[in-house]
C-alpha cells in the first residue's frame, strides 16, 4: 500500500510540474500549479562549508528555499566556540531533506550531498535517506554549450537578474574560525541568493527534465 501510494504521488508530481510549462505564461494557472507542488514540498537545496571536503571542513549554514514559499535557513551555532562540531545543524539539515518530497540544487550530488552525508557518517549518523532529487547541473552538462557551467553563468545565459555575492576565502574562515558575526550574516544572504537563483532556472529548465 505504501508503495501504492508512493508511484501515485510521483505520477501527481511529474503531472504538476509538466503542467507549470503548459502554464507559463497564464499566471493564474501557474499559481494554481504552485499550489499543487507546494503539498508535495519540494526544496531546494544548498550549503555553505569551511572547505570543499567533509573530512577537512564543517558546514557554516544551509538553506532549504520551498518551491513557491520561504526559506528554511540553518546556521552553526558553534562557529567561533566550538567550531569543528556540526553535528547538531547536520541533524537538523537532515531532518529538513527527508522532509521534502523532492530535492533541487545545483551541483547537489558532487558536493552538497556527499559533504553532508561524510559529516552525519562522522559523527556516527546514518546518511540522508534516498528521495527524488534533481541536481540541475547534470542537466545543464547534457543541453547547454557554454564556456563555463556554474549556477552564475547559467542564470546570465537564461536573462535571470542575480545579485553577485563573490566573496574571499577569507570571509568563510573568518565565520569557520573565528565565529565572525558580519562573516557569517554575508556567508547566510550568499546562501539564500544561491537558492533562489536555483530555483528561477529551476523554473526555466523544467521543460527538460
Amino acid at each position: 500500500k505504501y508503495v501504492s501510494k508512493q508511484n501515485a504521488l510521483l505520477v501527481e508530481g511529474r503531472s504538476a510540474i509538466s503542467r507549470l510549462s503548459l502554464y507559463s505564461i497564464q499566471r493564474r494557472s501557474a499559481r494554481k500549479v504552485i499550489h499543487t507542488l507546494k503539498k508535495f514540498k519540494i526544496g531546494v537545496f544548498d550549503i555553505e562549508a569551511s572547505d570543499l571536503r567533509g573530512n577537512k571542513g564543517v558546514i557554516i549554514c544551509s538553506d532549504v528555499k520551498l518551491i513557491g514559499g520561504g526559506h528554511i535557513t540553518r546556521v552553526n551555532q558553534n562557529l567561533g566556540k566550538d567550531g569543528l562540531n556540526d553535528k547538531d545543524l547536520c541533524i537538523q539539515i537532515k531532518k529538513d531533506l527527508e522532509d521534502c518530497w523532492l530535492i533541487i540544487g545545483f551541483y547537489t550530488l558532487n558536493y552538497d550531498m556527499k559533504f553532508l552525508n561524510t559529516r552525519l557518517l562522522y559523527w556516527g549518523q546514518s546518511p540522508v535517506r534516498k528521495t527524488l532529487h534533481i541536481d540541475l547541473y547534470r542537466l545543464v552538462r547534457r543541453h547547454f554549450s557554454a564556456t563555463r557551467r556554474n549556477l552564475a553563468t547559467v542564470g546570465e545565459i537564461l536573462g535571470i537578474k542575480q545579485k553577485k555575492t563573490y566573496f574571499e576565502i577569507q570571509i568563510w574562515l573568518e565565520a569557520a574560525i573565528n565565529g565572525n558575526r558580519e562573516a557569517i550574516k554575508k556567508i547566510v544572504e550568499h546562501n539564500k541568493i544561491d537558492t533562489e537563483l536555483t530555483e528561477k532556472v529551476f523554473m526555466k529548465l523544467k521543460e527538460l527534465v
